[in-house]
């Protein structure tokens, strides 16, 4: 029996968003990539303002789960064409995965974080080489690896599920955990491909992991492969293990419920998730307030989690 805990990346395991942070690789190494990448965003930013204004129905309408992830499902229109964007001028063209992974390595902050997705950004800037130099860290989200480190003792898996443009760069922020991941085999994300440039899925058909949808099928997957791993164990019981979700974007809301436990993380009790989750109808408590197992919580950090005891009461 395998317990596991699947982790998004961006604002989860790291206290702030990091698509920025990957295009300033790009535009460190050539200063040309910088206003084309500035282009992107906005066109992106527009994109998503025009289809969030003719949605039908709008946010305040939508009062159940199921027209929430018909909306979430229908962004994907909107991630194509920035994606499509990217691969057409050749932002990330000729940067190998090694890059992005060495990138990632350089710039996390080994300490932990303050809780909080606003703080911590990074500025990046060319050295006299030539080569990328961060400014500021990668902040983590406070008490990640005393959580990791007291699962592990008590012998939980897990991976990492996320929408991420690289993952040889989240390879690289983790990779003081590089043996629990498998060497990277437990990160579902995409990568960028080499000399392209090319947004790409972890699958065959190299679908790019956009949606709700597309994260839920990545969980799937990992949750597969991990139970699957060294054992001999009889399906029922590898099927008994638990499943635990920690996400913070609205692009989280299928793992979150699909996992025996659903574990908001947020920096305020308004979050965007948060009041989307309430809107729908779902009860998500703070984690310190729960008194089940099973169900949907949220928390300021892992030090919260860990605290409130939670994790235990499912183990039992």
């Amino acid at each position: 029996m395998k317990n596991i805990i699947l982790l998004d990346f961006d604002g989860t395991i790291t206290s702030h968003d990091t698509i920025n942070i990957i295009a300033s690789l790009a535009t460190a190494r050539n200063p040309r990539a910088g206003p084309i990448w500035d282009d992107i965003v906005t066109k992106y930013v527009a994109d998503h303002a025009d289809h969030l204004s003719s949605y039908k129905p709008e946010a305040c309408d939508r009062t159940t789960l199921t027209q929430e992830l018909e909306y979430l499902a229908s962004l994907g229109s909107v991630e194509q064409k920035s994606v499509e964007r990217v691969a057409g001028l050749g932002v990330f063209a000729a940067i190998p995965g090694e890059e992005f992974r060495a990138f990632g390595e350089k710039i996390v902050d080994r300490g932990e974080s303050e809780t909080g997705a606003k703080g911590g950004g990074v500025a990046v800037h060319g050295d006299e080489d030539g080569e990328a130099e961060a400014a500021e860290k990668v902040k983590l989200r406070r008490g990640l690896h005393g959580f990791l480190d007291w699962a592990g003792k008590r012998g939980w898996e897990f991976g990492v599920v996320s929408v991420n443009w690289s993952r040889e760069f989240i390879e690289g922020v983790l990779l003081d955990r590089e043996e629990e991941l498998g060497g990277g085999r437990r990160i579902k994300a995409n990568s960028i491909n080499w000399p392209a440039g090319r947004v790409e899925g972890y699958e065959q058909d190299k679908k790019v992991l956009m949606t709700v949808e597309d994260k839920v099928r990545a969980m799937r997957d990992l949750v597969v492969e991990i139970k699957g791993e060294g054992g001999q164990e009889e399906e029922g019981e590898r099927n008994k293990g638990k499943v635990v979700y920690f996400g913070d974007s609205t692009t989280d809301i299928g793992c979150l419920i699909e996992a025996d436990l659903g574990v908001v993380m947020a920096d305020e009790d308004g979050s965007k998730l948060l009041k989307t989750l309430r809107r729908v109808g779902m009860e998500v408590a703070h984690v310190k307030d729960f008194k089940g197992k099973k169900g949907l919580v949220w928390a300021r950090d892992f030090e919260e989690v860990l605290e409130s005891r939670v994790m235990e009461r499912l183990e039992g």
